[in-house]
């Protein structure tokens, strides 16, 4: 039907299976305002770019958008021939909740960031001297691992030029840093730096 995806589809081609899984199959999920999210363009090492789709709510305020967006999810999946595979929904639950506390601003995480306070998978010797961030998000850590889910600002920056790949494509790392200003994390678990 053309409906589905590949593996290594470009962006658009998701732009447009979305639009179609939206009507077809998101109606029975409880959205409000159920909202494509096309993630991904990373390439691995034979040059291949890959992507991924899932919805959120985006209905309600921002707060309550970021909140269904880390936590309240629709993951859609299809096999090698673009058939739907997998409908996965993410539901988190958030009925314990330590509390509310104050976050750092995108611009006090960026500087935390330049001065090196962060966390990230990237090698030591692939990050920049003096990293710039390029594009900053807040999210939630939702792995099995967490005890506690911590927002966090994930920022990207160009890594070294000396992190050769096989093809001319700029390297990015992500880099995090915890959004909870740091007088209230003096005994908290965070994130390592592991991938789940």
């Amino acid at each position: 039907q053309g409906a589905g995806f590949g593996n290594h589809d470009a962006y658009e081609v998701y732009v447009k299976a979305a639009e179609y899984f939206q009507d077809e199959y998101l109606g029975g999920f409880g959205m409000e305002q159920p909202t494509a999210c096309v993630e991904g363009g990373d390439y691995n090492i034979y040059g291949e770019v890959s992507h991924s789709l899932h919805f959120y709510d985006a209905a309600g305020d921002l707060t309550e958008q970021i909140l269904h967006y880390n936590f309240d999810t629709v993951r859609i999946a299809c096999d090698d021939v673009r058939q739907l595979m997998l409908i996965e929904q993410k539901r988190i639950d958030r009925s314990h909740k330590v509390g509310d506390y104050p976050i750092l601003t995108v611009e006090e995480a960026k500087a935390a960031f330049a001065a090196g306070d962060y966390l990230s998978t990237v090698p030591e010797e692939y990050c920049m001297d003096t990293p710039e961030a390029v594009y900053v998000e807040l999210i939630y850590r939702t792995g099995n691992s967490e005890k506690y889910y911590l927002p966090y600002y994930r920022i990207y920056a160009e890594i070294s030029p000396d992190f050769e790949r096989t093809t001319a494509v700029r390297n990015y790392g992500a880099f995090y840093v915890p959004a909870v200003r740091p007088e209230y994390l003096k005994n908290a678990e965070l994130w390592d730096g592991r991938f789940n």
